[in-house]
C-alpha cells in the first residue's frame, strides 16, 4: 500500500494544476507581473511541470526551478533547468467562451534570455495545431546572469473551427542539456481571436427550372438576426435582392434557401451576408453560376459586322452594353427583326431584354 501510495504521490505532485482560462471575444492577455515564483502566485489556468518553486530572480541563481524573473515588480513566468531539475515547463489550459465559434486566433508573447551556458531554447506545442515558430530552438551560449535578450514571438492560426465550450492547450518546454543553467521567461503573453456568429456547412448555388437557387446551412448559430442575399453581373458591384430571417426557433442544423427569380441569362454574381443582432455584418464568399435562360432563346451570330437576330425573346426594350459597362443604346425590340450593328466598335457586347442577357463579338 505505501508503495501504491508513493507512486500516486509522484504523479500528482509533478504537476501544479489550477483551472481554465476563459477565452472571450476580446481575447486574453497576461503579464504575468502578479506572479512572484511561488505556487499561490501561479496564474490562472497555468500549469507548471516542475513542483520547486524558488521565488524571483534577475538571473544570478544556478538552482534548478520556477522563477519569476524580474524585478521591481515587472516579472515574467520563468525557469531555470539545472542538474538535478531537467523538467521545466508550463502549460496554459484555454475554453471557448465566447458562445460563438472561434475561426483563427494570433499568439504572441516576449521571449526572456535571462541566464544561459550553453545552446538551447524553448520549444510551444498546442493541440490547436502547428505552432513551432513560437519555439526559441536557439540561444547563443555564454555567462550572462541578467536578461540579455528579448525576442517577440507570434503566430496565426487559421481556419479553426474551435466549438462554444471546447478547449485547447498551448505548452512551453525548456530545452537543455543536463547541468547546465538556461533561465528563460514568459512574458506580455497574448491571444486574440477572431469569431463567427454562424458555422456554415454547406453553400451553394445552381439553377433550378427557370430560378438560380443560393442554398446553405448552418450547424451553429448565436445571436444571429437575418441574412441578406446580393446580386451582381460583373462580380463587383452588387444590389441586395432578397432577405432571410434567422431560425430562432430551430436547434441543431438549419436550411436556408433564397430562389432569384430573375437572373441575367449569362454568368450571375450572389454574396450572402449575415447580420447579428446588434447589427454587426459577416459577408461570406462571391459564388457564381451560368443561367441558360428559359427555353430555347439566343442571339444569333454571336460574331458579327453586319445585323444580330434574337430567338425565342418576346417585345420589349433592349439595352446594349460594351464590356466596360456602359451603355450604348437602347431601343424597342420586336421579335423577327434584326439589329443592325455595324456601325459599333468593334469589341465585345451585351444585350439584355427583360430578364434575358446575350452577348455578341462586334469583328
Amino acid at each position: 500500500m505505501k508503495s501504491i501510495l508513493t507512486c500516486l504521490c509522484a504523479l500528482l505532485c509533478v504537476v501544479s494544476t489550477s483551472a481554465q482560462i476563459a477565452l472571450t471575444s476580446s481575447g486574453y492577455s497576461n503579464d504575468f507581473d502578479s506572479y512572484i515564483g511561488t505556487e499561490a502566485t501561479m496564474p490562472t489556468g497555468w500549469t507548471a511541470v516542475n513542483t520547486n518553486f524558488l521565488g524571483t530572480s534577475f538571473g544570478t541563481d544556478f538552482v534548478g526551478g520556477n522563477y519569476a524573473y524580474g524585478t521591481g515588480g515587472d516579472y515574467s513566468l520563468g525557469g531555470l533547468r539545472s542538474e538535478a531539475q531537467t523538467n521545466i515547463g508550463y502549460t496554459a489550459t484555454f475554453v471557448n467562451s465566447t458562445s460563438k465559434i472561434i475561426t483563427d486566433l494570433e499568439i504572441s508573447f516576449d521571449f526572456e534570455q535571462w541566464r544561459y551556458s550553453n545552446n538551447s531554447g524553448i520549444t510551444v506545442s498546442s493541440s490547436l495545431g502547428d505552432v513551432s515558430n513560437l519555439g526559441q530552438p536557439v540561444v547563443a551560449a555564454g555567462g550572462m546572469n541578467g536578461m540579455a535578450t528579448i525576442i517577440s514571438k507570434s503566430v496565426a492560426l487559421s481556419n479553426l473551427s474551435l466549438a462554444p465550450d471546447a478547449t485547447f492547450t498551448i505548452s512551453f518546454t525548456w530545452n537543455d542539456e543536463i547541468g547546465t543553467n538556461n533561465g528563460f521567461g514568459i512574458d506580455n503573453f497574448t491571444i486574440s481571436s477572431i469569431i463567427l456568429p454562424i458555422h456554415l456547412e454547406k453553400y451553394g448555388l445552381s439553377q433550378v427550372e427557370d430560378q438560380l437557387m443560393l442554398a446553405w446551412s448552418t450547424s451553429y448559430e448565436s445571436n444571429n438576426a437575418h441574412f441578406t442575399v446580393e446580386h451582381s453581373l460583373d462580380g463587383r458591384n452588387f444590389q441586395t435582392i432578397g432577405r432571410i430571417e434567422s431560425q430562432k426557433d430551430r436547434s441543431g442544423e438549419k436550411d436556408y434557401a433564397f430562389f432569384h427569380e430573375s437572373p441575367i441569362r449569362g454568368i450571375n454574381y450572389y454574396r450572402l451576408n449575415q447580420f447579428d443582432l446588434d447589427g454587426t455584418k459577416t459577408s461570406f464568399n462571391i459564388l457564381s453560376a451560368e443561367y441558360k435562360g428559359k427555353g430555347d432563346r439566343f442571339l444569333y451570330p454571336t460574331a458579327t459586322d453586319g445585323q444580330i437576330f434574337l430567338s425565342g425573346v418576346e417585345d420589349g426594350n433592349m439595352d446594349i452594353f460594351d464590356a466596360t459597362g456602359r451603355k450604348v443604346v437602347q431601343l424597342p425590340y420586336t421579335r423577327g427583326r434584326g439589329l443592325d450593328v455595324a456601325e459599333f466598335e468593334k469589341g465585345i457586347y451585351y444585350v439584355i431584354i427583360g430578364s434575358e442577357r446575350f452577348k455578341f463579338v462586334k469583328i
